[in-house]
Protein backbone atom coordinates (compact mmCIF):
# COMPACT_ATOMS: atom_id res chain seq x y z
CA UNK A 1 0.00 0.00 0.00
CA UNK A 2 1.29 3.48 -0.90
CA UNK A 3 2.22 5.48 2.17
CA UNK A 4 0.20 8.61 2.77
CA UNK A 5 1.83 12.04 2.51
CA UNK A 6 1.80 14.78 5.15
CA UNK A 7 0.64 18.31 4.28
CA UNK A 8 1.74 21.33 6.34
CA UNK A 9 -0.10 24.66 6.15
CA UNK A 10 0.92 27.92 7.81
CA UNK A 11 -2.00 30.25 8.46
CA UNK A 12 -2.75 33.69 9.86
CA UNK A 13 -0.26 36.30 11.02
CA UNK A 14 3.43 35.29 10.86
CA UNK A 15 5.58 35.15 13.97
CA UNK A 16 9.25 35.04 14.89
CA UNK A 17 9.11 31.28 15.57
CA UNK A 18 6.48 29.77 13.26
CA UNK A 19 9.30 28.34 11.14
CA UNK A 20 10.72 26.60 14.20
CA UNK A 21 7.48 24.62 14.36
CA UNK A 22 8.01 23.74 10.70
CA UNK A 23 11.59 22.71 11.54
CA UNK A 24 10.34 20.44 14.33
CA UNK A 25 7.92 18.79 11.91
CA UNK A 26 10.61 18.35 9.27
CA UNK A 27 13.29 16.88 11.52
CA UNK A 28 10.90 14.53 13.31
CA UNK A 29 9.51 13.46 9.93
CA UNK A 30 13.03 12.56 8.73
CA UNK A 31 13.48 10.36 11.82
CA UNK A 32 10.24 8.52 11.01
CA UNK A 33 10.20 8.78 7.23
CA UNK A 34 9.65 5.04 6.78
CA UNK A 35 6.11 5.44 8.17
CA UNK A 36 5.07 8.23 5.80
CA UNK A 37 5.21 9.24 2.16
CA UNK A 38 6.48 12.74 1.35
CA UNK A 39 6.26 15.91 3.44
CA UNK A 40 4.32 18.57 1.53
CA UNK A 41 4.00 22.25 2.27
CA UNK A 42 1.31 24.50 0.77
CA UNK A 43 2.54 27.81 -0.64
CA UNK A 44 0.43 30.56 0.96
CA UNK A 45 -1.74 28.28 3.07
CA UNK A 46 -5.20 27.41 1.81
CA UNK A 47 -4.72 29.74 -1.17
CA UNK A 48 -1.81 27.55 -2.21
CA UNK A 49 -3.86 24.42 -1.66
CA UNK A 50 -6.65 25.77 -3.89
CA UNK A 51 -4.11 26.56 -6.64
CA UNK A 52 -2.20 23.29 -6.12
CA UNK A 53 0.97 25.23 -5.33
CA UNK A 54 2.82 22.71 -3.20
CA UNK A 55 6.39 22.04 -2.10
CA UNK A 56 7.80 18.60 -1.33
CA UNK A 57 9.99 19.61 1.56
CA UNK A 58 12.03 16.41 1.75
CA UNK A 59 13.09 17.00 -1.88
CA UNK A 60 14.52 20.44 -1.10
CA UNK A 61 18.18 21.03 -0.25
CA UNK A 62 18.67 20.71 3.53
CA UNK A 63 20.88 23.78 3.73
CA UNK A 64 18.21 25.91 2.05
CA UNK A 65 15.55 24.63 4.44
CA UNK A 66 17.71 25.14 7.51
CA UNK A 67 18.28 28.76 6.50
CA UNK A 68 14.52 29.29 6.13
CA UNK A 69 13.82 27.67 9.49
CA UNK A 70 15.94 30.26 11.30
CA UNK A 71 14.15 33.23 9.76
CA UNK A 72 11.09 35.03 11.11
CA UNK A 73 7.88 35.13 9.07
CA UNK A 74 6.11 32.20 7.44
CA UNK A 75 8.60 30.40 5.19
CA UNK A 76 5.86 28.50 3.36
CA UNK A 77 3.73 31.61 3.02
CA UNK A 78 0.51 32.24 4.93
CA UNK A 79 -3.08 33.28 4.25
CA UNK A 80 -6.22 34.36 6.09
CA UNK A 81 -8.74 32.17 4.30
CA UNK A 82 -11.90 30.72 5.80
CA UNK A 83 -12.84 27.59 3.82
CA UNK A 84 -16.37 27.74 2.46
CA UNK A 85 -18.60 24.80 1.67
CA UNK A 86 -18.06 25.57 -2.01
CA UNK A 87 -14.28 25.19 -1.49
CA UNK A 88 -14.48 21.71 -0.05
CA UNK A 89 -14.65 19.79 -3.32
CA UNK A 90 -11.47 21.52 -4.49
CA UNK A 91 -9.67 20.98 -1.15
CA UNK A 92 -10.37 17.26 -1.15
CA UNK A 93 -9.66 16.95 -4.85
CA UNK A 94 -6.12 18.23 -4.21
CA UNK A 95 -5.71 16.07 -1.09
CA UNK A 96 -6.78 12.97 -3.02
CA UNK A 97 -4.63 13.77 -6.07
CA UNK A 98 -1.52 14.15 -3.92
CA UNK A 99 -2.32 11.23 -1.60
CA UNK A 100 -2.51 13.42 1.50
CA UNK A 101 -3.45 11.42 4.59
CA UNK A 102 -2.17 13.80 7.27
CA UNK A 103 -2.66 17.55 7.74
CA UNK A 104 -0.66 19.68 10.18
CA UNK A 105 -2.32 23.10 10.31
CA UNK A 106 -0.23 25.79 12.08
CA UNK A 107 -2.18 28.84 13.20
CA UNK A 108 -4.37 30.59 15.72
CA UNK A 109 -8.04 30.66 16.62
CA UNK A 110 -9.31 31.05 13.07
CA UNK A 111 -7.08 28.17 11.98
CA UNK A 112 -8.56 25.84 14.58
CA UNK A 113 -12.00 26.77 13.26
CA UNK A 114 -10.92 26.12 9.67
CA UNK A 115 -9.47 22.75 10.72
CA UNK A 116 -12.84 21.86 12.21
CA UNK A 117 -14.62 22.71 8.97
CA UNK A 118 -12.25 20.51 6.96
CA UNK A 119 -12.62 17.72 9.50
CA UNK A 120 -16.42 17.89 9.30
CA UNK A 121 -16.37 17.61 5.53
CA UNK A 122 -13.90 14.72 5.65
CA UNK A 123 -16.34 12.88 7.93
CA UNK A 124 -19.21 13.71 5.60
CA UNK A 125 -17.52 12.19 2.53
CA UNK A 126 -15.73 9.44 4.49
CA UNK A 127 -12.26 10.72 3.54
CA UNK A 128 -9.51 9.15 5.61
CA UNK A 129 -7.29 11.94 6.94
CA UNK A 130 -5.67 12.78 10.28
CA UNK A 131 -5.66 16.47 11.09
CA UNK A 132 -3.91 18.29 13.93
CA UNK A 133 -3.92 21.98 14.78
CA UNK A 134 -0.57 23.38 15.94
CA UNK A 135 -0.94 26.58 18.00
CA UNK A 136 0.59 29.84 16.81
CA UNK A 137 -0.49 33.38 17.54
CA UNK A 138 1.14 36.44 19.03
CA UNK A 139 -2.27 37.33 20.52
CA UNK A 140 -1.87 34.45 23.01
CA UNK A 141 -5.64 33.99 23.01
CA UNK A 142 -6.05 30.22 22.48
CA UNK A 143 -7.73 28.21 25.19
CA UNK A 144 -6.15 25.08 26.69
CA UNK A 145 -2.50 25.89 25.92
CA UNK A 146 -0.35 27.63 28.56
CA UNK A 147 0.94 30.05 25.93
CA UNK A 148 0.90 30.32 22.17
CA UNK A 149 4.20 30.05 20.25
CA UNK A 150 4.97 33.49 18.87
CA UNK A 151 3.62 35.38 21.86
CA UNK A 152 6.76 35.38 24.04
CA UNK A 153 8.88 36.71 21.17
CA UNK A 154 6.39 39.46 20.35
CA UNK A 155 6.22 40.27 24.06
CA UNK A 156 10.00 40.58 23.96
CA UNK A 157 9.82 42.94 20.96
CA UNK A 158 7.16 45.12 22.55
CA UNK A 159 9.05 45.35 25.82
CA UNK A 160 12.23 46.39 23.99
CA UNK A 161 10.45 49.02 21.89
CA UNK A 162 8.48 50.45 24.81
CA UNK A 163 11.54 50.44 27.07
CA UNK A 164 13.57 52.39 24.50
CA UNK A 165 10.66 54.70 23.82
CA UNK A 166 10.31 55.34 27.54
CA UNK A 167 13.95 56.42 27.72
CA UNK A 168 13.20 58.83 24.88
CA UNK A 169 10.08 60.10 26.64
CA UNK A 170 11.83 60.77 29.94
CA UNK A 171 14.27 63.05 28.13
CA UNK A 172 11.57 65.74 27.95
CA UNK A 173 9.53 67.57 30.55
CA UNK A 174 5.73 67.36 30.41
CA UNK A 175 5.98 64.69 27.72
CA UNK A 176 3.10 62.30 27.07
CA UNK A 177 3.68 59.34 24.76
CA UNK A 178 0.97 56.94 23.57
CA UNK A 179 1.86 53.60 21.98
CA UNK A 180 -0.79 51.43 20.35
CA UNK A 181 0.00 47.70 20.27
CA UNK A 182 -1.83 44.76 18.74
CA UNK A 183 -4.67 43.06 20.57
CA UNK A 184 -8.08 43.03 18.91
CA UNK A 185 -9.95 41.37 21.75
CA UNK A 186 -7.31 40.73 24.40
CA UNK A 187 -4.64 42.59 26.33
CA UNK A 188 -1.86 39.98 26.41
CA UNK A 189 0.43 42.05 24.17
CA UNK A 190 -0.34 45.34 25.88
CA UNK A 191 0.49 43.70 29.21
CA UNK A 192 3.89 42.69 27.83
CA UNK A 193 4.90 46.35 27.62
CA UNK A 194 5.39 46.23 31.39
CA UNK A 195 8.27 43.74 31.22
CA UNK A 196 11.09 46.17 32.12
CA UNK A 197 9.55 46.28 35.60
CA UNK A 198 9.88 42.50 35.93
CA UNK A 199 13.60 42.84 36.46
CA UNK A 200 13.75 46.16 38.25
CA UNK A 201 14.46 46.07 41.96
CA UNK A 202 11.18 47.43 43.29
CA UNK A 203 12.75 48.27 46.62
CA UNK A 204 14.57 51.11 44.88
CA UNK A 205 12.64 54.31 45.37
CA UNK A 206 12.42 55.28 41.70
CA UNK A 207 11.32 51.91 40.30
CA UNK A 208 7.74 53.12 39.80
CA UNK A 209 8.99 55.83 37.46
CA UNK A 210 9.85 53.23 34.79
CA UNK A 211 7.33 53.38 31.95
CA UNK A 212 4.82 52.56 30.80
CA UNK A 213 2.85 54.14 33.60
CA UNK A 214 -0.59 53.31 32.21
CA UNK A 215 -1.82 50.31 30.19
CA UNK A 216 -5.36 49.93 28.85
CA UNK A 217 -6.84 46.58 27.82
CA UNK A 218 -9.89 45.51 25.77
CA UNK A 219 -10.94 43.45 28.81
CA UNK A 220 -11.36 46.56 30.96
CA UNK A 221 -11.97 49.15 28.24
CA UNK A 222 -11.16 52.83 28.37
CA UNK A 223 -13.17 55.88 29.38
CA UNK A 224 -11.90 59.18 28.06
CA UNK A 225 -12.58 60.98 31.32
CA UNK A 226 -10.61 58.41 33.31
CA UNK A 227 -7.79 58.51 30.75
CA UNK A 228 -7.46 62.26 31.28
CA UNK A 229 -7.43 61.98 35.07
CA UNK A 230 -4.97 59.05 34.95
CA UNK A 231 -2.57 60.96 32.69
CA UNK A 232 -2.91 64.09 34.80
CA UNK A 233 -2.05 62.12 37.97
CA UNK A 234 1.01 60.55 36.36
CA UNK A 235 2.19 63.91 35.02
CA UNK A 236 1.89 65.48 38.46
CA UNK A 237 3.96 62.65 40.02
CA UNK A 238 6.68 62.17 37.40
CA UNK A 239 6.53 65.15 35.06
CA UNK A 240 5.79 62.86 32.10
CA UNK A 241 3.53 59.95 31.14
CA UNK A 242 4.02 56.82 29.06
CA UNK A 243 0.75 55.19 27.94
CA UNK A 244 0.15 51.86 26.15
CA UNK A 245 -3.22 50.89 24.69
CA UNK A 246 -4.35 47.72 22.94
CA UNK A 247 -5.79 48.42 19.50
CA UNK A 248 -9.05 46.66 20.41
CA UNK A 249 -10.20 49.47 22.68
CA UNK A 250 -10.96 51.37 19.47
CA UNK A 251 -14.18 49.35 19.25
CA UNK A 252 -15.36 51.17 22.38
CA UNK A 253 -14.61 54.62 20.95
CA UNK A 254 -16.92 55.40 18.06
CA UNK A 255 -15.31 58.83 17.68
CA UNK A 256 -12.19 57.31 16.12
CA UNK A 257 -14.00 56.44 12.88
CA UNK A 258 -11.93 53.32 12.27
CA UNK A 259 -12.12 51.40 9.02
CA UNK A 260 -14.89 48.88 8.45
CA UNK A 261 -12.49 46.65 6.47
CA UNK A 262 -12.51 43.04 7.73
CA UNK A 263 -10.83 39.78 6.77
CA UNK A 264 -12.63 36.57 5.77
CA UNK A 265 -13.19 35.65 9.41
CA UNK A 266 -14.86 39.01 10.12
CA UNK A 267 -11.90 40.47 12.04
CA UNK A 268 -11.40 44.23 11.72
CA UNK A 269 -8.11 45.30 10.17
CA UNK A 270 -6.71 47.55 12.88
CA UNK A 271 -2.96 47.07 13.10
CA UNK A 272 -1.92 49.28 10.18
CA UNK A 273 -3.95 52.30 11.23
CA UNK A 274 -2.78 55.23 13.32
CA UNK A 275 -6.26 56.63 13.96
CA UNK A 276 -6.59 55.42 17.56
CA UNK A 277 -3.28 56.88 18.77
CA UNK A 278 -3.95 60.17 16.97
CA UNK A 279 -7.44 60.40 18.43
CA UNK A 280 -6.26 59.81 22.00
CA UNK A 281 -3.33 62.22 21.63
CA UNK A 282 -5.60 64.95 20.28
CA UNK A 283 -8.13 64.36 23.06
CA UNK A 284 -5.45 64.74 25.74
CA UNK A 285 -3.93 67.78 24.03
CA UNK A 286 -7.28 69.57 23.86
CA UNK A 287 -8.52 68.70 27.33
CA UNK A 288 -5.56 68.41 29.66
CA UNK A 289 -4.38 71.72 31.09
CA UNK A 290 -1.01 71.97 32.80
CA UNK A 291 -0.87 73.95 36.03
CA UNK A 292 2.40 75.60 35.05
CA UNK A 293 3.14 77.66 31.97
CA UNK A 294 5.08 74.75 30.50
CA UNK A 295 3.95 73.37 27.18
CA UNK A 296 2.55 69.85 26.92
CA UNK A 297 4.50 67.63 24.51
CA UNK A 298 2.39 64.72 23.21
CA UNK A 299 3.13 62.07 20.59
CA UNK A 300 1.55 58.80 19.46
CA UNK A 301 2.84 55.75 17.57
CA UNK A 302 1.20 52.57 16.32
CA UNK A 303 3.57 49.62 16.43
CA UNK A 304 1.57 47.64 13.85
CA UNK A 305 3.10 44.60 12.18
CA UNK A 306 6.56 45.40 13.56
CA UNK A 307 5.57 43.36 16.61
CA UNK A 308 5.20 40.04 14.82
CA UNK A 309 8.35 38.88 13.06
CA UNK A 310 11.25 40.99 14.30
CA UNK A 311 14.65 39.43 13.68
CA UNK A 312 17.13 39.27 16.54
CA UNK A 313 14.64 39.72 19.40
CA UNK A 314 13.40 36.19 20.00
CA UNK A 315 12.50 34.48 23.24
CA UNK A 316 14.68 31.39 23.54
CA UNK A 317 11.92 29.51 25.37
CA UNK A 318 9.51 30.46 22.58
CA UNK A 319 11.91 29.14 19.95
CA UNK A 320 12.48 25.87 21.81
CA UNK A 321 8.82 25.18 22.53
CA UNK A 322 7.70 26.11 18.99
CA UNK A 323 10.11 23.46 17.70
CA UNK A 324 8.83 20.89 20.18
CA UNK A 325 5.22 21.55 19.14
CA UNK A 326 6.13 20.59 15.57
CA UNK A 327 8.20 17.55 16.52
CA UNK A 328 5.57 16.26 18.92
CA UNK A 329 2.84 16.69 16.30
CA UNK A 330 4.55 14.09 14.10
CA UNK A 331 4.75 11.74 17.08
CA UNK A 332 1.03 12.23 17.66
CA UNK A 333 0.33 11.34 14.02
CA UNK A 334 2.18 8.06 14.54
CA UNK A 335 -0.07 7.44 17.55
CA UNK A 336 -3.14 7.90 15.30
CA UNK A 337 -4.17 11.11 17.10
CA UNK A 338 -6.51 13.32 15.07
CA UNK A 339 -9.02 16.18 15.38
CA UNK A 340 -7.03 17.75 18.19
CA UNK A 341 -4.71 20.65 18.98
CA UNK A 342 -1.21 20.21 20.34
CA UNK A 343 -1.22 22.13 23.61
CA UNK A 344 1.57 23.33 25.90
CA UNK A 345 1.29 22.43 29.58
CA UNK A 346 3.37 24.16 32.29
CA UNK A 347 4.60 21.79 34.98
CA UNK A 348 4.99 22.79 38.66
CA UNK A 349 8.76 23.20 38.16
CA UNK A 350 8.10 25.66 35.29
CA UNK A 351 9.00 23.28 32.48
CA UNK A 352 6.73 22.61 29.51
CA UNK A 353 5.33 19.39 28.05
CA UNK A 354 3.17 18.70 24.99
CA UNK A 355 -0.30 17.19 25.21
CA UNK A 356 -3.42 17.41 23.02
CA UNK A 357 -7.00 18.62 23.41
CA UNK A 358 -10.14 18.37 21.33
CA UNK A 359 -10.51 21.10 18.68
CA UNK A 360 -14.00 21.78 20.03
CA UNK A 361 -12.41 23.27 23.16
CA UNK A 362 -10.44 25.80 21.11
CA UNK A 363 -12.21 26.72 17.88
CA UNK A 364 -14.27 29.91 17.99
CA UNK A 365 -13.22 30.73 21.56
CA UNK A 366 -11.05 33.57 22.90
CA UNK A 367 -8.91 33.38 26.04
CA UNK A 368 -8.86 36.83 27.59
CA UNK A 369 -6.22 38.27 29.88
CA UNK A 370 -7.44 37.06 33.32
CA UNK A 371 -8.87 39.71 35.63
CA UNK A 372 -6.38 38.74 38.32
CA UNK A 373 -3.54 39.79 36.00
CA UNK A 374 -4.94 43.36 35.79
CA UNK A 375 -4.78 45.87 38.64
CA UNK A 376 -7.89 47.06 40.45
CA UNK A 377 -7.92 50.38 38.58
CA UNK A 378 -7.93 48.61 35.20
CA UNK A 379 -4.96 50.63 33.94
CA UNK A 380 -1.95 48.36 34.60
CA UNK A 381 -0.99 44.74 35.24
CA UNK A 382 -0.71 42.92 38.55
CA UNK A 383 2.17 40.83 39.91
CA UNK A 384 0.36 37.68 38.74
CA UNK A 385 1.10 38.64 35.15
CA UNK A 386 4.81 38.92 35.98
CA UNK A 387 4.71 35.41 37.50
CA UNK A 388 3.05 34.08 34.35
CA UNK A 389 5.37 35.64 31.77
CA UNK A 390 8.82 35.54 33.38
CA UNK A 391 9.48 31.82 32.61
CA UNK A 392 8.85 32.32 28.87
CA UNK A 393 10.94 35.42 28.12
CA UNK A 394 14.63 36.28 28.08
CA UNK A 395 15.99 38.09 31.15
CA UNK A 396 16.24 41.86 30.78
CA UNK A 397 18.73 44.22 32.33
CA UNK A 398 17.34 46.44 35.10
CA UNK A 399 17.18 50.12 34.23
CA UNK A 400 19.03 52.49 36.51
CA UNK A 401 18.87 56.31 36.59
CA UNK A 402 20.74 59.20 38.15
CA UNK A 403 18.04 60.98 40.10
CA UNK A 404 17.50 62.89 43.32
CA UNK A 405 21.04 64.27 43.26
CA UNK A 406 20.08 67.86 42.50
CA UNK A 407 21.55 70.85 44.35
CA UNK A 408 19.05 72.39 46.77
CA UNK A 409 17.49 75.43 44.99
CA UNK A 410 18.38 78.85 46.45
CA UNK A 411 16.41 81.07 44.08
CA UNK A 412 12.72 81.65 43.52
CA UNK A 413 11.08 79.56 40.78
CA UNK A 414 11.51 81.02 37.30
CA UNK A 415 8.74 81.10 34.73
CA UNK A 416 9.34 82.21 31.18
CA UNK A 417 7.20 85.02 29.82
CA UNK A 418 4.64 83.99 27.25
Amino acid sequence: MTKKNILVLQSGGPTAVINQTLKGIYEEYLKNQKYFGDLYGAHYGLDGLFQEKLFILNHINHQTLNHCFELSGAALGSARVKPKETDMDRIFEVLKTHNIGFILYIGGNDTSFAAQLIRAHANKIHFDVQILHLPKTIDNDLYETDFCPGYPSSAQVISQIISGDDLDNRSFQNSVKINVVMGRHTGWLAAASSLPLCYFNKSQKNSDRIGPHLIYFPETGIQLGKLLSDVENVLSKYGRASVVVAEGIADQLSQTNLTDEVDEFGNKQLADLGHLGEFLALHIKRNLKLQSNSKLRIRADTLGYLQRSMLGITSQVDKKIAYEVGAKAVEFLLQKVTDRMVKIVRTPNKEFVMETCDLVLVAGKTRYLPKEMINAEGNFISDKFFSYIQPIINPMLPIEFLENIFVEPKLLPYQRAK
